[in-house]
């Protein structure tokens, strides 16, 4: 007599129990995976914020005026701001990463006049000997943040991103400007209408590279939403229901940044340093109003600096195509002199 064999199946509740712990696996391993990922990002962001500051400083080596950030042509030329609409996001958004990169990719203002390509960044030329072109000028590695998601988008009451237009935010930094990391920009800018007229600068841009103090604490370049980090711990001071801002590496407030010295390190915008009365009276401070409001030019953390307290400040003017100086490039207050940054800063015409 055969005797009748019988076929098993999984039941559909062993089937649901068996998806759900592959689920809950999925679940605990994940972030496990995204948190490694990213690790790794940051970790070739900053060999790359490595590379670039290297660069830098053997650019100065070489410099006429020993500059450790390049002075791209933009940054001097009076019809700057062609295409843009405002000299503010002239300013703001492209000139901080003019200095090395790739030709920008995604159309906006002016950002695809000739006078912003890879062959006009000066940087470019000092490590590439020779100029960009073609396919070329649209890849620059070194010069990618691979976590690079551009400016965040924030309620507009809630706003902490100073530095890029609105309808410009969540395009990667590297495809708007074609750099994903900004100079540490710190002074002021004047400005009329669609160009810049004038920089004034407190921080490393403009500066011979010598004259630059506490070099390891210095920025350089930062990756943009750093830079919004060093305001936003002022800002919250003030304001506290401002949210903290999330780096590009997702960490709370801190991302990386290059220093003077060559090295770069992710870096917390924390312990904002305060500037009693006393001490700026010793600096012998004065804001850009004429008063002593110590957020013009002095902002400070832990480990890291914007500006260049005691080396006067810089004045950089427009100027015409002949490169004569720009009539209308408004000139340091003059009744403002006897403090720092303004008594005795350096005016800097390039040759471009």
């Amino acid at each position: 007599m055969n005797r009748l064999s019988r076929k098993t199946a999984f039941t559909l509740i062993e089937l649901l129990v068996v998806v759900a712990i592959i689920a809950l696996l999925i679940a605990i391993l994940l972030p496990a995976l995204q948190a490694a990922k990213e690790e790794a990002n940051r970790t070739k962001c900053l060999a790359h914020m490595r590379g670039i500051a290297s660069a830098s400083n053997t650019y100065a080596a070489e410099d006429e005026f020993d500059l450790v950030i390049p002075i791209q042509q933009q940054l001097q030329y009076r019809s700057n701001g062609e295409g843009f609409g405002s000299g503010m996001w002239v300013v703001r958004t492209m000139m901080p990463y003019a200095y090395g990169g790739r030709t920008p990719q995604h159309e906006w203002g002016g950002n695809l006049n000739p006078r912003w390509a890879a062959d006009s960044r000066p940087l470019n030329l000092h490590m590439y000997n020779s100029k960009l072109w073609g396919e070329e000028a649209k890849v620059v590695e070194l010069f990618h943040c691979p976590s690079d998601i551009g400016y965040p988008e924030m309620p507009p009451d809630l706003d902490l991103i100073h530095d890029c237009p609105p309808m410009q935010r969540g395009i990667p930094c590297y495809d708007l400007t074609g750099n994903s990391y900004r100079t540490n920009p710190a002074g002021y800018f004047n400005y009329s209408g669609p160009n810049a007229l004038a920089y004034f600068t407190v921080g490393a841009q403009g500066h011979a590279i010598e004259t630059l103090p506490d070099p390891s604490k210095l920025m350089l370049y930062c990756e943009p939403i750093f830079y919004n980090m060093t305001y936003a711990l002022q800002e919250m001071q003030y304001n506290p229901t401002l949210s903290p801002l999330l780096g590009w590496h997702r960490r709370v407030m801190e991302d990386n940044v290059a220093f003077v010295d060559g090295s770069a390190r992710a870096t917390k915008a924390a312990g904002l340093h305060v500037f009693s009365d006393a001490l700026l009276v010793d600096m012998d401070y004065i804001g850009a109003d004429g008063g002593n409001d110590p957020d013009w030019f002095l902002r400070r953390g832990e480990d890291w600096r914007t500006d260049c307290y005691p080396t006067a400040g810089v004045w950089i003017p427009m100027l015409n195509d002949d490169g004569t100086v720009y009539a209308s490039s408004p000139k340091p207050p003059a009744a403002y002199g006897w403090g720092w940054p303004f008594r005795g800063y350096r005016t800097l015409k390039p040759n471009f």
